[in-house]
């Protein structure tokens, strides 16, 4: 719940982002005096990060576990 929550604001702020440049442009400041170009760094920014590491550490475990590289003869 929580992940899909975090994956919903960044869908939110990429569709923010393409809104903003496309009605005001890019390289100038947005309606709270901020550069939109701004915006687009927020894109990346995870609400939850201990989760997301969390995640990659869990599915890098399993992948050796279930995934083990293959012996060569």
């Amino acid at each position: 719940m929580v992940r899909a929550l975090d994956e919903r604001i960044a869908l939110w702020r990429t569709e923010h982002y393409s809104v903003a440049t496309r009605v005001i442009g890019q390289g100038v400041l947005g309606t709270r005096r901020t550069p939109v170009d701004s915006l687009a760094k927020l894109i990346a920014h995870r609400r939850f990060p201990t989760l997301w590491e969390a995640r990659s550490e869990l599915t890098e475990a399993f992948s050796r576990v279930a995934c083990p590289r293959q012996v060569q003869p």
